[in-house]
């Protein structure tokens, strides 16, 4: 069962892994900068009249305000933590953004050859792979089946703009 759809991951029961507590060391300027930029926005949204969830009375915005964990420092190994997620999202979106770069070349030379945007048998094999390998990770399949099915429509999205571009 995946409980934490959000995560795309199964949880388990086993204890998480602890980076060494040491002092401040991942205080970086970055981070600091960061920091700064969290609580100027918790300023603003203050003086906007959003409440502490920062959800807006009238607005759309749904932000959570940087201060939730109330006013206790951030331990030096959560803050570790959340630069590796930030770098690792990065580096979805080098991916992603390599995959864009690739499949427009596909683009191309499927409105050279004026081939269809769309090829529903190698969606079907892909989005199964797909399932099937997230799987094999202890990946929610479901979410990663989703994910890739939102690309592969903007892809189709992009190959029809370069056909009617022609």
């Amino acid at each position: 069962v995946y409980t934490d759809v959000a995560r795309g991951v199964q949880a388990d029961n086993a204890a998480p892994n602890r980076l060494s507590s040491g002092h401040n060391q991942y205080e970086t300027p970055k981070r600091t900068e960061r920091y700064r930029l969290l609580k100027e926005a918790t300023r603003i949204k203050k003086q906007l009249g959003r409440d502490k969830t920062g959800s807006a009375s009238q607005g759309v915005l749904k932000l959570r305000s940087p201060d939730h964990m109330s006013d206790e420092k951030v331990p030096a190994e959560l803050l570790a933590v959340r630069d590796k997620i930030d770098e690792t999202d990065e580096r979805l979106l080098d991916l992603l953004a390599e995959r864009f770069e690739l499949t427009h070349r596909v683009g191309l030379l499927k409105a050279d050859q004026n081939l269809t945007s769309f090829d529903g048998t190698r969606e079907a094999e892909k989005l199964a792979l797909l399932a099937e390998l997230s799987e094999q990770r202890n990946l929610n399949p479901e979410l990663v089946t989703a994910l890739f099915r939102l690309i592969m429509q903007q892809v189709v999205r992009n190959h029809e703009s370069l056909k009617s571009a022609d």
